[in-house]
């Protein structure tokens, strides 16, 4: 009878020891390829972060000179327009002088003596204009 035990009892105990030494080398190699994926996935965040930052860097960039540009042209526009207000400005004196030795001289055709006293008022006005 002990031989029968020790027949069952023999294969039993190695079949549960290299079952116990299989379970722990799967278990081993498991966790050494759960740390190999944890390595890589962490170096593949790494880059993706890098990329990203890079991406925002060169967005931000572009942005900057978006706006550098539009900036500029507003100020070119601004300088057209102060142009364009300051000729204006010359064409309206031109024509207000105009006006005034037009009224002057129509007052002298029809023998008004107080065209000399226009005079002066148009020559004090004239004054004011190229002040202004």
């Amino acid at each position: 009878m002990e031989l029968d035990f020790l027949s069952v009892v023999i294969p039993l105990v190695t079949s549960t020891i290299s079952g116990v030494i299989a379970y722990a080398s799967a278990k081993s190699q498991n966790k050494t390829e759960i740390e190999k994926l944890n390595v890589v996935h962490k170096s593949e965040i790494e880059k993706v972060l890098i990329q990203q930052k890079f991406e925002m860097n060169q967005f931000k960039q572009q942005q900057e000179l978006e706006i550098a540009r539009i900036k500029e042209q507003h100020i070119q526009e601004i300088e057209k327009l102060s142009v364009e207000i300051d000729k204006q400005a010359e064409l309206y004196e031109k024509n207000a002088q105009t006006d005034m030795i037009k009224d002057f001289m129509g007052g002298v055709m029809k023998g008004d003596m107080n065209g000399f006293n226009n005079l002066m008022n148009i020559a004090s006005q004239i004054d004011k204009y190229n002040k202004k």
